[in-house]
């Protein structure tokens, strides 16, 4: 596959509001809210660092990449920010070849989740757990295809950077503070 139908694509309307609640654009669509999945701080910085990421490559502006990368440092620490913004990269990359169909994802910051994201996450959860048939699920899922071997590459290499416990002397940001660096930053791009 050479990624040619491939396609991120941001669903439009469902920009992040101030105060957020569930009548949203995303929650009148149907769309389940990040917190439903209990994903641990790295998972949640995971998911913006793909919506920014994602951004980029639609409007071809580097703002977001320096956004993911602030957004990181705010709250994995310098020691690890770079690299968490090249596995999140290369994952993208290996989507971008293996998937043959559109990926739908949201704004940074926005609190809910679409069925493609959850997908992606839910094949880094799993990859914690080794190469079972969860994970083989997961993976399918994501890829929309039988063949993922780059992906697979990338998910598993993600997954271990997810998985670390946070390092001794990194300003690693607290969990709640998550959405009010994501507000600073979105701000930022506008």
């Amino acid at each position: 596959m050479d990624g040619t139908n491939f396609k991120p694509q941001k669903l439009d309307g469902f920009e992040p509001t101030e105060d957020e609640d569930d009548q949203c654009a995303t929650a009148r669509a149907g769309l389940p809210k990040r917190k439903t999945f209990n994903f641990t701080l790295r998972q949640e910085v995971c998911l913006d660092t793909v919506r920014e990421i994602l951004s980029m490559y639609m409007n071809a502006d580097a703002r977001h990449w320096h956004a993911a990368l602030e957004f990181t440092e705010m709250h994995l620490g310098e020691a690890v920010s770079a690299s968490f913004v090249a596995h999140v990269t290369n994952l993208l990359r290996a989507l971008r070849l293996e998937r043959s169909c559109p990926f739908n994802y949201l704004s940074f910051g926005c609190k809910h989740i679409t069925s493609d994201e959850l997908a992606m996450m839910s094949a880094l959860q799993t990859a914690c757990l080794g190469r079972g048939y969860e994970y083989e699920d997961a993976m399918s899922y994501l890829a929309q295809s039988g063949r993922y071997a780059k992906l697979d590459r990338a998910v598993m290499a993600l997954a271990g950077l997810l998985s670390e416990p946070d390092r001794a002397g990194a300003s690693v940001g607290r969990r709640d503070g998550v959405h009010d660096a994501r507000q600073r930053l979105s701000s930022k791009l506008h």
